[in-house]
């Protein structure tokens, strides 16, 4: 667990950089100081996965939950991301091991960086000068490694801007501060500094870490691939904001931390829950270059004006060297900026620049966010954002405003659904649109906020869960349906119910704890469209069972039901002898037990753990069970195979 204070400044302060690059070529183009200052993992060049995955880690790394949560959390995401987790290997980005690196390693590297910086303090270097290299004595220690075990050092040895533990993948050697007194008893353990020209670089794979460069100035120089380098520098600019100040070479920067306040500090929902705009249409890139060389005016959703014109190009081009192919892309968008700055979402305010910020829906399906950037002289940038997470990053500054409509220019219209706060110095009399079954619900919270509380109160011994007046309705479907099961199968009150933190997940079950996450369980028709969009790209196989959106709740309920089911009937041999069996291809029978054929005549196969669901068929059996109870709760009990049903069955006691 880190220590709050220095770790968490490094966690925070780190960049996200997605790239296509091998691990070769990482360790040739990017140096140790950047690997101090960023946050990346060998080919994952998808922004949103890497979100993700930066996500999961920093929680780890903060003590937030364990190794196995963290990796079950990513699988489940990168199951979703059609990644197999049983697909064994380091390039497989969803494997326990590449998982297991990515979390240790980087909790590793935020402890060191921390490490370094309290031991580098002008007080400690006075008392204690040397350290006492240590690594473990047993047989998964590399001879590298164990070679320096004992060895002395001067914390100023340029050999440790290469060798400070981890300087290498997976290692768990560590650093013990000694004084000159003790470090005097072994003199012939004590190392000569290595001079500074003759530090190499000694891990066999060729990862090297300096933790010294965690709080520098950030500085791309040593970054020779061009595009990573603006790549790094975009991410900065949109999560920090003003805060980063790149100086004229596009290169270094100084970091000026300012006290900002965040969308969560004013108790403003996720961007998740914004209606989004139609997303305009494309644009020729040629029309759109030409309008912005010959610079154009756009009245902006608060009465500003703003000139788009050359500055927007040299943004992608000059500052953040972006690929022509890139560059044509952004060209073709040009009015999602637009509409971004005459219909905004939201406008947060910094020192030096306003943030304009609007969602927007996928053609394919999805949402993604535009971000156009004014400056106090009248500087215009603009930012296209893969994921609502990247969204939510942009939403701090020293105050905001949240505009009353979501609209487009073409006269599309997408009202707000959230409530919020006004921003300090502006009035709260903006009209907020809700949906007549949505008004109904907050009415009858309204009458009686006491109701569903004391319901859930019965369910746990503690109750941490936060409901909003649009959570209200979940929330008594959510308490009614746990409250039914407890009482069918004897389950005994959760030590604590509480709200889940990670922002996409719906909740589940964790020794005795209950987690559920009502915002997301809430938005059940987007979340159905979003399975079945799914499904449609694996035969029509949901990957988690439900019948529809309405009965989205249910399910989630009785898949963690069946978990905690299986657990207490200490019957898991049984149910991996049945997985067995459900998890075999068989030649599928209709309902006269003949053998169904294909156009072709040949017998069509399934897996009786597939037709449940493609989360049932994970290779796990815990997992199995859950989504076979799931479905045996639901109104599709009687599509079960027999001795699926008689499992159950024998587990539970017939319902």
């Amino acid at each position: 667990m880190l220590r709050p204070g220095t770790q968490d400044t490094l966690i925070s302060r780190r960049e996200n950089m997605p790239t296509a690059k091998s691990h070769a070529e990482l360790v040739r183009e990017v140096e140790p100081r950047i690997k101090a200052q960023a946050f990346f993992s060998a080919r994952v060049s998808e922004a949103h996965i890497l979100d993700r995955l930066r996500e999961v880690s920093d929680g780890y790394s903060r003590g937030e939950f364990g190794l196995g949560e963290a990796r079950n959390r990513l699988k489940d995401f990168l199951r979703a991301e059609s990644y197999d987790p049983h697909q064994g290997g380091m390039r497989n980005l969803a494997s326990t091991g590449r998982l297991n690196l990515i979390l240790k390693q980087n909790a590793a590297m935020a402890h060191a960086a921390a490490e370094w910086k309290r031991m580098h303090d002008p007080d400690a270097m006075k008392v204690y000068p040397y350290v006492r290299y240590h690594a473990r004595s047993d047989n998964r220690t590399r001879s590298e490694h164990s070679q320096l075990d004992g060895r002395i050092f001067r914390k100023d040895d340029p050999f440790l801007s290469t060798h400070t533990p981890p300087w290498e993948f997976n290692c768990r050697c560590w650093l013990e501060e000694i004084t000159e007194k003790e470090a005097g008893k072994t003199p012939d353990l004590i190392q000569p500094p290595t001079p500074a020209d003759k530090v190499t670089v000694d891990s066999k794979s060729g990862f090297s870490f300096d933790p010294a460069h965690a709080f520098e100035k950030f500085d791309l120089q040593s970054v020779k691939n061009p595009e990573v380098r603006g790549d790094i520098r975009e991410q900065a600019e949109i999560e920090f904001g003003d805060q980063i100040h790149f100086m004229a070479d596009n290169v270094s920067a100084d970091f000026e931390e300012k006290q900002y306040k965040s969308f969560s500090d004013e108790n403003l929902p996720s961007a998740k829950e914004w209606t989004a705009a139609p997303a305009p249409k494309r644009i020729a890139p040629d029309e759109a270059r030409q309008k912005l060389e010959a610079g154009f005016e756009v009245t902006a959703g608060d009465g500003r004006k703003v000139i788009m014109d050359q500055a927007v190009l040299d943004h992608w081009t000059v500052e953040n060297n972006k690929l022509q192919s890139d560059i044509d892309s952004r060209l073709a968008c040009l009015d999602y900026a637009v509409e971004t700055l005459q219909f905004p979402s939201e406008r947060w305010d910094q020192e030096t620049q306003s943030r304009y910020l609007k969602k927007f829906q996928k053609a394919t399906g999805g949402f993604e966010g535009c971000m156009v950037v004014v400056t106090n002289d009248g500087k215009c940038r603009t930012y296209f954002l893969p994921s609502v997470s990247k969204l939510d990053k942009s939403r701090v500054g020293i105050s905001y405003e949240v505009l009353e409509k979501v609209e487009s220019s073409t006269g599309r219209n997408a009202t707000q659904t959230t409530e919020v706060n006004a921003a300090p110095g502006h009035s709260d009399d903006r009209a907020v649109t809700i949906t007549p079954e949505e008004a109904n619900s907050r009415a009858e919270f309204e009458k009686n906020p006491e109701k569903t509380g004391e319901k859930l109160k019965k369910l746990a011994k503690e109750v941490d869960l936060k409901i909003k007046k649009s959570d209200a309705e979940t929330a008594d479907q959510f308490a009614s349906v746990l409250e039914s099961r407890m009482e069918t199968f004897k389950i005994p009150a959760f030590s604590r119910l509480q709200s889940e933190t990670q922002k996409n997940t719906v909740g589940g079950v964790l020794g005795d704890k209950f987690s559920v996450n009502l915002p997301v369980l809430k938005n059940s028709e987007k979340r159905w469209e979003r399975m079945k969009a799914d499904a449609d790209k694996h035969g029509g196989q949901l990957w988690t069972f439900a019948t529809g959106k309405d009965d989205l709740v249910r399910a989630f309920v009785d898949h963690e039901i069946g978990h905690i089911l299986l657990t207490r009937s200490g019957k898991m041999d049984q149910v991996a002898a049945i997985f067995g069996k459900a998890g075999i291809s068989h030649p599928k029978l209709d309902a006269k037990g003949n053998v169904m054929l294909n156009e072709r005549g040949i017998p069509v196969m399934t897996m009786d753990a597939l037709e449940i669901s493609r989360y049932a068929n994970t290779s796990d059996p815990h997992e199995f069970f859950a989504e076979a109870f799931n479905k045996y709760m639901s109104s599709k009990r009687d599509e079960l195979p027999e001795y699926i049903r008689q499992m159950i069955e024998e587990i539970i006691g017939p319902v």
